[in-house]
């Protein structure tokens, strides 16, 4: 996993005003143009009502975002007898992707000629180099505290942001299904179960680099680390 995280920004051209900023794992739910208008702007020779597109961002051979175009589902026939229903438009969603985790710097890719009809707003993304910044904790372990033991913590939702900066080992499932949790600030060589973090979403382990954790995070799947 990457030890550090790339934001990448849609941006609205003509003002360059923000519409979402993605980190790694998000997924974020867009309107049919903004989906439909990343894809013939990065992809034109892609068919958005074919399924997700992969676009690489910067040409790196990495694919930077995913692309899913919300297309209408169409209802069978009715019978005789039997009301239309209308059709339905699923959702549309912009993903972000493991490749853009080698960029580092700012890369900034933007086509400021790129017109599409009907209205279709001008998009681009803008991928920065972000080191994220830890939160407000509001699980603060005790500073005696070395180890977090098996399932100490599972399934406790409440928990989003975690200061365990003295831990020394976190056992197995010690978090699992803590599907609040973002982050958590560990020592510089703790030890983590690779089944402590199962089933929550990406986690941004914060600590000095270098060391254990740094090492262990980068067998987790789900885990960031961010050097402090």
């Amino acid at each position: 996993m990457p030890e550090s995280d790339v934001g990448i920004t849609l941006v609205m051209l003509e003002r360059m005003n923000p519409i979402i900023t993605l980190f790694t794992g998000d997924r974020v739910e867009v309107s049919p143009d903004v989906a439909e208008g990343l894809i013939c702007r990065y992809d034109p020779d892609a068919n958005p009502n074919e399924g997700p597109i992969d676009i690489d961002l910067n040409n790196d051979g990495n694919a930077d975002i995913r692309v899913t175009y919300g297309t209408y589902v169409f209802p069978e026939n009715p019978q005789e007898g039997e009301e239309w229903t209308e059709p339905v438009r699923q959702p549309s969603y912009v993903e972000r992707l493991a490749g853009a985790d080698a960029i580092t710097g700012d890369v900034t890719v933007v086509f400021d000629d790129y017109g599409y009809p009907n209205d279709m707003p001008y998009i681009g993304c803008v991928l920065s180099f972000v080191k994220p910044v830890f939160g407000n904790a509001n699980f603060v372990l005790p500073a005696m505290l070395r180890v977090i033991e098996e399932s100490a913590f599972e399934g406790n939702v409440a928990i989003t942001v975690v200061n365990a900066q003295n831990c020394e080992s976190i056992g197995a499932n010690a978090f699992k299904d803590c599907t609040g949790l973002t982050q958590i600030r560990l020592s510089p060589d703790c030890a983590i179960d690779a089944t402590a973090f199962s089933g929550c979403g990406v986690v941004q382990v914060f600590a000095q680099a270098q060391g254990a954790t740094q090492a262990a995070c980068a067998l987790i799947e789900n885990c960031v680390f961010i050097p402090d």
